[in-house]
Formats: C-alpha cells, sequence, structure tokens
C-alpha cells in the first residue's frame, strides 16, 4: 500500500451517478470523477501542522485537485489534506 507523507492523503473518490436528478442516463464518456472521496491513508502530519484526518474518513476535495494513480485498476488521488474540505 502506498503510504502518504507529511501533510498528503491517499483518497479514492466514489463513483459518479449513472442517472442525472432529472432521471436522465450517463453515458461513461460523459461522467466526471466525484468530488466525494474516501480516504484511504492519511500521512503523519508535521508539528506546526497535526493530521486531522484518517483512514477511513468520507470527505470531500476540491474538485479537479490532487495527483491521479491508479492502484489495483482503480483511480485514486494523493493530495495535500488541505484540499479536503469537509468530512461527513
Amino acid at each position: 500500500m502506498i503510504q502518504p507523507i507529511r501533510n498528503q492523503v491517499l483518497v479514492k473518490p466514489y463513483p459518479s451517478d449513472s442517472i442525472s436528478e432529472f432521471g436522465i442516463i450517463v453515458p461513461d464518456s460523459c461522467k466526471k470523477v466525484s468530488n466525494k472521496v474516501k480516504i484511504v491513508a492519511v500521512g503523519k502530519g508535521s508539528k506546526e501542522k497535526p493530521m486531522k484526518l484518517k483512514a477511513g474518513d468520507i470527505g470531500f476535495r476540491v474538485f479537479e485537485w490532487g495527483c491521479p494513480i491508479e492502484i489495483d485498476g482503480e483511480l485514486h488521488f494523493i493530495m495535500d489534506s488541505d484540499s479536503i474540505l469537509a468530512k461527513e
């Protein structure tokens, strides 16, 4: 497993909806990567900036931010913990 360093987090986006809010089926070619993510792993933080997130948290990232990485055929992102705007 990839282990983020310092204030970085590894996240996995949730799948996009297949049906729009109006009931229209969205083709795969038009789907965007969701900004809702599951936090898979976190760095240890630093003395000045302790890590506030933990693995297993559900959060919402800044849309289209993060370094994409493929793990076991699935899309993940490595990003700064400040890129997570909120958590459930």
